[in-house]
């Protein structure tokens, strides 16, 4: 029994310390570019805020201005949605390692259309 509980909570730790290490990645200022998107959003600013336990983020895009206060930690990173002139967005955010450095990139979904969105970091908060 208490071998399974500090099994346990040295579990939990983990994860907790790893959804705080991923929080801290997206942390601050990112450009983002999506060539593939329609006119007027393919270009902006994103930033990511971290208050307690809720990561937002708030978004500028040429003909658009919203904030992403529903971010949900998924396994991959974080996913969340937004409804964006008349549509429904489905946003992922991937965290992924490359040569030993944690990079985050993005793909955005609405009305079948499958768009990539590069992230580059201007500065972190």
């Amino acid at each position: 029994m208490k071998t399974g509980m500090i099994t346990f909570l040295m579990s939990t730790f983990a994860l907790i310390s790893q959804a705080q290490n991923d929080s801290d990645l997206l942390r601050g200022n990112w450009n983002i570019k999506a060539p593939s998107a329609p006119y007027g959003y393919q270009e902006g600013k994103i930033s990511f805020h971290q208050t307690e336990d809720k990561l937002t983020a708030d978004v500028s895009l040429t003909y658009a201005n919203f904030q992403l206060d529903q971010l949900k930690k998924e396994s991959f990173g974080y996913s969340c949605s937004e409804y964006i002139d008349g549509s429904t967005v489905y946003i992922k955010f991937f965290i992924t390692e490359k040569n030993g450095k944690k990079e985050l990139k993005a793909v955005a979904e609405a009305d079948g259309q499958v768009i990539d969105v590069q992230l580059t970091r201007t500065n972190k908060q």
